[in-house]
C-alpha cells in the first residue's frame, strides 16, 4: 500500500509503497489540510457551471424577472466566472494525478485497486460516455481512462463528506435562485458521478456513511482476491462508443463485480495520436512510468570542448517491444534528458521502428534491445530522464537518474 494526495499542484506521494501501515499512518499525521478551489465559492456558483453552461455573468436576464433576483445574479457573476475557472483546474488535475498515478502502477502484474477518499467527481459523470466539454480536457479524460484499463486499475471512491443532510431549510437556500430540490439533485449528481465511474473501472463506491474507516476497509477487503479474463480488442471496429463488458458465472451464490466496459476512442485505436503529449507528460512527472522496463548503465566520460561527454546504454527486454503476433514488429523512440534545478541542460533521441528478423530474435531476447548514445554537459549535478515510448500500443517506461560530473 502507498499514500498519496491529489493536491493543488497536482499528485504528491505521502508514503511509498510498503507492508507496514504504523509507516502510513505516520505519514497520514503529518499531512496538512488543504480546502479545494472548487469549495473556495459558492455552491450556487459550483452549480451554474457544473453541467458546462455559460457562466451567469454571460447570459440574458429575461424580462419581468423580480429585483431581487436580478440583483442576486449580479451578485453572482464573479462567483460563476470564477467558478468556471477552477472546475476547469479541478478536472485537469484530477486526471493528470490519475494519468501519473497508472503509469507509475502499469508494469506491476495483477490488479491494482485505488481507494480514493474524495468530495466528488471534478465533473458530472450521467453516463459511462460522459466526457469533459472542453476539447483538450476531453483528450486527457479518454487518455487517464484507457491507461486505467491497461493498468489493470479499479477505483473504490469514498465519499468523505459523509452523511448529507437535506438541503431544504440549509442556511444556503436563504435567498438562492436554485430551488431545494435543485440542490439536493446537484448532491445527488455528485454521487451518481462517484457511482458511475467506480463501475466504469470495475470497483464500488461507497458514499452517505460517516463511517469512512469502515468504507475504506470494505473496499480493501473487496479488492483482496479476484480472477482476470482478457480478450482482443477487435481494432477492425473501430467505431467510437462504449464497449460494455459483463461477466457471468453458473454459480448463483456468487455476486460478480466486473468492469462495466470500456470506451473505444480515436486513441485506442491509434496510440500515435497522443505521441508528444506522452512523452512530453513523462519527461515532466516526477513519478517513473512502469509501462516499459528500463535499465540503465553509463559508459564513462570523455572531453568535449569546455562540457563532458557522457555515453550510456538503455537496455530494454525484447518482449516489451517486439510484437511476435505481427510479424515481429516494433516502433519505439528513445529519449534522455539531463536536467539541471528543474532546466532542461541537454537531450538527445531516436526513434527505431521496423520487423526483427526470425533469427535474430533469440539473440534479441537474450541481449534485450539496446540504445547507446551519450550527453554533452557541462560539470555540475544533473537529473537525467531516460523515456522509453512504444509506439505500437502506446506504453511508456521512463527511469530518473542522478548524475555528477566532474
Amino acid at each position: 500500500m502507498a499514500l498519496m494526495a491529489v493536491t493543488g499542484k497536482g499528485l504528491r506521494v505521502l508514503s511509498p509503497f510498503g507492508t507496514d501501515p504504523k509507516v502510513l499512518l505516520a505519514a497520514l499525521k503529518k499531512v496538512g489540510g488543504e480546502v479545494a478551489a472548487k469549495d473556495q465559492v459558492s455552491q450556487e456558483a459550483q452549480m451554474m457551471v457544473a453541467d458546462g453552461e455559460q457562466p451567469i455573468s454571460l447570459m440574458p436576464i429575461g424580462m419581468g424577472e423580480a429585483p431581487d433576483q436580478i440583483i442576486r445574479s449580479f451578485t453572482l457573476a464573479e462567483d460563476s466566472l470564477r467558478a468556471a475557472v477552477t472546475q476547469q483546474r479541478a478536472i485537469e488535475t484530477t486526471l493528470r494525478a490519475f494519468l501519473e498515478m497508472s503509469w507509475a502502477l502499469s508494469g506491476i502484474p495483477g490488479r491494482k485497486s485505488v481507494i480514493w477518499v474524495t468530495g466528488s467527481f471534478p465533473f458530472y459523470l450521467e453516463s459511462y460516455t460522459s466526457v469533459p466539454g472542453d476539447p483538450t480536457l476531453r483528450v486527457l479524460y479518454e487518455r487517464m481512462l484507457k491507461s486505467f484499463a491497461d493498468a489493470q486499475i479499479s477505483v473504490y471512491p469514498v465519499d468523505a463528506r459523509g452523511l448529507l443532510s437535506d438541503s431544504t431549510y440549509a442556511g444556503d437556500n436563504a435567498g438562492s435562485i436554485f430551488s431545494p430540490a435543485d440542490t439536493s439533485q446537484f448532491d445527488q449528481s455528485s454521487l451518481d458521478s462517484l457511482k458511475v465511474f467506480a463501475k466504469m473501472t470495475g470497483g464500488v463506491a461507497y458514499y452517505q456513511t460517516n463511517d469512512l474507516a469502515g468504507a475504506v476497509d470494505r473496499a480493501v477487503q473487496d479488492s483482496s482476491s479476484y480472477y482476470l479474463l482478457t480478450y482482443y480488442l477487435d481494432r477492425h471496429n473501430n467505431k467510437p462508443g462504449w464497449r460494455q463488458l459483463q461477466v457471468q458465472t453458473s454459480r448463483k451464490d456468487a455476486k460478480v463485480r466486473a468492469r462495466a466496459g470500456f470506451l473505444v476512442t480515436s486513441l485506442s485505436v491509434n496510440p500515435d495520436l497522443t505521441h508528444k503529449a506522452d512523452v512530453d507528460f513523462a519527461l515532466a512527472s516526477p513519478f517513473e512510468s512502469t509501462g516499459v522496463r528500463i535499465t540503465e548503465h553509463w559508459l564513462g566520460t570523455s572531453a568535449s570542448g569546455d562540457k563532458k561527454k557522457v555515453g550510456f546504454v538503455v537496455r530494454v527486454p525484447a518482449e516489451d517491444l517486439i510484437e511476435e503476433s505481427d510479424k515481429n514488429r516494433f516502433d519505439v523512440e528513445f529519449l534522455a534528458q539531463a536536467e539541471s534545478k528543474g532546466v532542461a541542460a541537454g537531450s538527445v533521441g531516436q526513434t527505431i521502428k521496423g520487423a526483427a528478423a526470425p533469427e535474430n530474435l533469440a539473440k534479441l531476447k537474450a541481449d534485450g534491445v539496446l540504445y547507446h548514445n551519450s550527453l554533452d554537459l557541462a560539470p555540475g549535478q544533473y537529473q537525467v530522464r531516460f523515456v522509453v515510448r512504444d509506439n505500437l500500443n502506446g506504453r511508456i517506461g521512463s527511469v530518473i537518474v542522478p548524475l555528477t560530473v566532474n
